[in-house]
């Protein structure tokens, strides 16, 4: 009994592994660019205005996460987006304290080997560098420079990465 379960275990997970790989394929034909290898794009994932979204060669998208691509969001080669994570590039106009109806689009930028970390928000207009790390829950408001930790809201870098000579 316990070997059928650990087959049907084994046989369930390469079944959701080939079923990222699947919706990876269909949406690397409707994104605006994409590398290859085509993304792994898990389950429950929300993409509105997809035709915005450029990707990098072997991003990896877990499930439940949100994309607003009407302001462009492009995604460098080896991204990881974890769970939950949202990556909004539209937002409603805020004049003088007060919400407009009238959305603005900025395009959103993540570098190549960076990591975004379960539930992080990243907001319209921001530029993440490569090798980077946004932790788990942050809230991105403003540019993240390559090779950094950025955690907290809104998010502050609390750590680099020193390039070794």
């Amino acid at each position: 009994m316990r070997t059928l379960f650990f087959l049907l275990f084994k046989l369930s997970s390469k079944l959701q592994r080939f079923k990222a790989k699947v919706r990876g394929y269909y949406f690397s034909k409707i994104f605006k660019r994409c590398g290859s290898p085509v993304p792994r794009i898990n389950r429950d994932v929300i993409f509105v205005s997809p035709q915005n979204i450029e990707c990098g060669a072997g991003v990896r998208i877990n499930p439940r996460c949100y994309f607003i691509a009407r302001g462009g969001i492009s995604l460098g080669d080896n991204v990881i987006i974890s769970a939950c994570a949202q990556i909004l590039s539209s937002s409603l106009l805020v004049e003088n304290g007060l919400v407009q109806r009238k959305h603005v689009h900025k395009p959103v930028k993540i570098g190549s080997r960076t990591w975004i970390g379960a539930g992080a928000i990243i907001c319209p207009g921001v530029t993440i560098g490569e090798n980077s790390i946004i932790g788990a829950g942050a809230v991105v408001t403003k540019d993240i420079p390559a090779n950094s930790l950025a955690a907290g809201v809104p998010a502050r870098v609390i750590r680099s990465f020193g390039s070794e000579k």
